[in-house]
């Protein structure tokens, strides 16, 4: 058993953000070490992949298992070879960074990377270009405010280290060995992170649509995606409970530290649960007048998404102060009594999800509409029984949110020490080299290939 440590002499690298680094190192320019390949094609053959930027997964460089299904695009892609590296440059801090072990094509947000240097491995430069800090020095590079881009001729000129190749492998297979393991126990964390909000899905949806009376007399609801409810429980039209209305607003340059809490529709797709007990965004109180008001207890919808998720998103304020909202929010205002967190339960569960998506029009941004919206059929207990299924689902709840919470801190610690280990060892904070020689091979490379880097790696083929 070995432990990493410091080398034992350094020397200053004259860049602020890599500082000092072993002394025996060298310190080169990217493009005296790399070549950015333009090679332009309308074409794609049938055994290549079709890499866009949503197939890469960010600070991994795994390449989903869809890649290239479906291919569908116009205009000119480029071309790449196996052991590559793509170099996501929309939006860098991103950091979408991968070397496919086939060739293919990409679009054209990617800058295909080749060393044409035989002293800098490929997957040496996959692991350096995909460190924090470098990507940090390239993000702070980047041109245009809502598509920021990075620059071949910055990253170009960007100086790095360069340890030997021998050194460079035995770099790649720590950081290979150590990302596998901790990529498998993230697997796994993710995968109890599905079962738990499966499980707490599951009786959200059983509470509002069956109640949670066992014995209860059932009938049918007539809608197909409702099944049977409660007998005495009404199937109501939300547009004959309350009236909607649209959100307006100025955007996030008005937002200040503190001021008026507000509302807008980003909150819905990262909020967890179906509630609004507090914001990410303060509004001054000069500029608050320019929002829209909102009450506790309106059920807020987002006008507009990327996907089926997120248009069925909803979620109900809860929060006693004042609050605003901006604008692509849809605003629902209950007109009768209700329980405002049983309208949260139930107008997020999949019932009324369901019902959402299949209201959603749109291909790349998919919208809704309070025309559409005021159709969605929901079943509606007494009063008092919206109350005791409130209470009984905090409660059943509570633990699982509770779990889910734990599971997603955990992940979040891994993937931070993942972050902390590579940018440490690609800049010689720390000496992998003894410790690389005790490090069995993966089955399994960190971009999701079944086949062993040492094929590469050993047999010398990144020259």
């Amino acid at each position: 058993m070995t432990t990493t440590k410091p080398y034992p002499a350094y020397k200053p690298s004259g860049i602020e953000w890599l500082g000092d680094v072993p002394a025996h190192w060298e310190v080169r320019r990217v493009k005296g070490c790399v070549t950015n390949i333009i090679d332009l094609t309308r074409e794609h053959l049938d055994d290549e992949l079709y890499l866009a930027l949503e197939h890469v997964e960010s600070w991994t460089g795994r390449v989903s298992s869809n890649a290239g299904d479906g291919v569908s695009f116009s205009g000119q892609v480029k071309r790449f070879k196996a052991k590559d590296v793509l170099f996501g440059k929309l939006r860098p801090y991103l950091a979408k960074v991968t070397c496919p072990k086939r060739s293919g094509v990409c679009v054209g947000e990617f800058l295909v990377l080749r060393p044409h240097d035989a002293h800098l491995s490929t997957f040496y430069l996959e692991q350096l270009l995909r460190s924090k800090p470098v990507i940090d020095a390239i993000d702070s590079s980047t041109f245009g405010a809502k598509m920021p881009r990075a620059d071949w001729k910055f990253i170009g000129d960007l100086l790095f280290p360069l340890p030997p190749l021998a050194e460079q492998r035995a770099i790649v297979k720590h950081l290979d060995h150590a990302d596998t393991r901790i990529r498998r126990y993230i697997d796994a964390k993710q995968k109890l992170i599905e079962l738990l909000e499966e499980e707490r899905q599951a009786l959200i949806s059983r509470a509002v649509t069956r109640g949670i009376d066992h014995n209860v007399r059932l009938r049918p609801s007539g809608v197909e995606w409702l099944g049977d409810v409660p007998a005495h429980w009404e199937v109501v039209q939300l547009g004959k409970i309350g009236a909607f209305s649209k959100g307006s607003g100025g955007t996030k340059n008005d937002e200040v530290p503190r001021g008026i809490p507000c509302i807008r529709y980003g909150d819905l797709y990262t909020t967890h649960k179906c509630f609004i007990t507090q914001t990410r965004s303060y509004v001054s109180p000069t500029k608050a007048s320019a929002y829209t008001p909102i009450n506790r207890g309106d059920i807020l919808f987002p006008a507009s998404g990327e996907t089926i998720e997120e248009i069925g998103k909803s979620a109900v304020n809860l929060m006693h102060t004042r609050v605003i909202c901006g604008g692509d929010l849809i605003i629902f205002r209950p007109t009768i009594p209700m329980e405002p967190k049983f309208a949260g339960y139930a107008l997020d569960c999949p019932a009324a999800q369901t019902q959402k998506s299949m209201m959603a029009r749109g291909v790349t941004i998919m919208h809704i509409y309070s025309s559409q919206l005021k159709y969605l059929l929901f079943p509606l207990p007494p009063l008092a029984e919206q109350r005791a299924i409130v209470k009984h689902l905090d409660r059943a709840t509570g633990d699982i949110d509770a779990a889910i919470a734990r599971a997603r801190r955990q992940v979040e610690l891994l993937q931070e020490y993942r972050e902390r280990l590579i940018a440490d060892v690609v800049t010689g904070k720390l000496d992998v080299r003894e410790a690389a020689e005790w490090r069995p091979e993966e089955s399994e490379s960190p971009t999701g290939d079944i086949e062993k880097r040492s094929e590469y790696i050993y047999a010398g083929a990144e020259s």
